[in-house]
């Protein structure tokens, strides 16, 4: 799981592929979602987001669909970034999907103002390390 999220992060998404393809994890679910779409493998990812492996209710769950349908529509990004955070998830989701879209400074808020919010969770440290690796 590590190596495949590690080989994600520094784009080896063919290494972070072979790694978490035959995992269960949730996170190496998500993890997968993210390489199929970034080799341009959309199918592979549908047949994900088609399982019951990823929370439909998540944010990062419609930012997936967003990418698989390559859809134009930037009010439809938009409204995915402006789903209320209630959650640590969500805060988390918005944090990721800030930094695929290259938006650091937003992706950097999300991260504080979860810290702030879940008081210091070592979830969010770790996600703070992880996105920050590829500035």
């Amino acid at each position: 799981l590590e190596m495949g999220k590690l080989s994600y992060i520094t784009g080896d998404y063919e290494t972070s592929k072979k790694c978490l393809e035959n995992l269960n994890d949730s996170e190496a679910v998500e993890y997968l979602t993210a390489d199929y779409i970034k080799l341009n493998e959309l199918n592979n990812a549908q047949k994900i987001l088609a399982s019951k492996k990823i929370d439909k209710n998540r944010i990062l769950y419609k930012y997936y669909l967003y990418k698989i349908y390559k859809l134009k529509n930037n009010k439809k990004l938009n409204s995915i970034l402006k789903q209320k955070t209630i959650s640590i998830q969500d805060y988390l989701d918005l944090a990721k999907i800030n930094h695929f879209e290259g938006r650091i400074e937003a992706r950097n808020k999300n991260l504080a103002n979860a810290n702030k919010k879940f008081n210091q969770n070592p979830k969010i440290k770790f996600t703070i390390q992880e996105l920050q690796y590829k500035n």
